[in-house]
């Protein structure tokens, strides 16, 4: 009985050595650590794709006579727009 537990026992764990050796990709996209990493240069990617539109838009607003916005400005508008759009998916949830 013993033989047998321990056969498989070792059946697993060269099963788990032979997958680890011939999967492709680094041992960190198992435990995908690589992720916090891959936020962060998300963040920045769109930090600067931010304020590029936000430079683009006021642009505009200027050759129109428009007063420029601020971020403060444009994340208000945003989580005014967010809220809306919640109360939105509430009130249809709570009809259906």
């Amino acid at each position: 009985m013993e033989l047998i537990l321990f056969g498989v026992v070792m059946l697993v764990l060269i099963g788990l050595i032979v997958y680890g050796v011939t999967r492709p990709g680094s041992p960190s996209t198992i435990w995908d650590k690589d992720r916090q990493r891959r936020w962060e240069t998300q963040a920045q990617i769109e930090e600067r794709e931010v304020g590029e539109m936000i430079g683009a838009q006021n642009e505009r607003r200027g050759e129109r006579g428009a007063t420029p916005l601020t971020r403060r400005e444009i994340n208000a508008r945003v989580a005014r727009d967010q809220r809306r759009s919640i109360d939105r998916a509430e009130r249809q949830e709570r009809t259906t």
